[in-house]
């Protein structure tokens, strides 16, 4: 017998206090986009950080980027993973209490959508399927970030430790204020 599936937003809302919290609470099932998003939230929380967030099968893929998206293909940037997120994140800005988890300023730094380029053997790969065999390559449309660019993980761990990657292609973007 197969264990029981866990609920992708379990860990999300066991950590909040959704009483003291302005975050979205997704109780509901939020429908797919047309395109999957991204959001790159500044995060000033214990440290100034990036939480760079993308649309996977209805929930938003998390990660903790503490130099933020890296602008320039020669520059890697530790992506640490976190738990999933809801797809009413995606326009979350505010400030999570004092005493909460995350606590601090939230600020979207950018967004927009992106398209998954991943392929094996010359058939496309879902993005899913693909961070579960740890490489996601994607193309970015937002407003500072465009371009292609890979998630590569590096180590399995309760935190699993992933590189960021900008690709080599024909777009520039501008990286994260005070990052690089």
């Amino acid at each position: 017998m197969m264990p029981k599936a866990r609920e992708p937003l379990t860990a999300y809302r066991s950590r909040r206090d959704f009483e003291k919290t302005p975050e979205p609470t997704s109780r509901g099932h939020t429908p797919r986009t047309k395109k999957p998003v991204f959001v790159v939230q500044e995060h000033h929380a214990n440290r100034l950080h990036y939480d760079f967030r993308l649309e996977v099968d209805g929930v938003l893929k998390s990660w903790a980027v503490p130099k933020g998206p890296p602008p320039d293909p020669s520059v890697k940037v530790l992506a640490v993973e976190t738990e999933d997120h809801p797809l009413e994140y995606a326009t979350f800005e505010g400030t999570i209490p004092e005493g909460s988890y995350g606590a601090g300023e939230v600020s979207i730094w950018d967004n927009g959508t992106y398209r998954n380029l991943t392929e094996r053997d010359g058939h496309a790969v879902p993005s899913a399927e693909a961070l579960g065999m740890g490489h996601l390559k994607f193309r970015l449309e937002g407003k500072k970030l465009r371009g292609a660019y890979a998630l590569t993980r590096m180590q399995r761990r309760k935190k699993p430790q992933w590189l960021l990657v900008k690709s080599r292609d024909e777009t520039k973007t501008r990286g994260a204020s005070g990052a690089h």
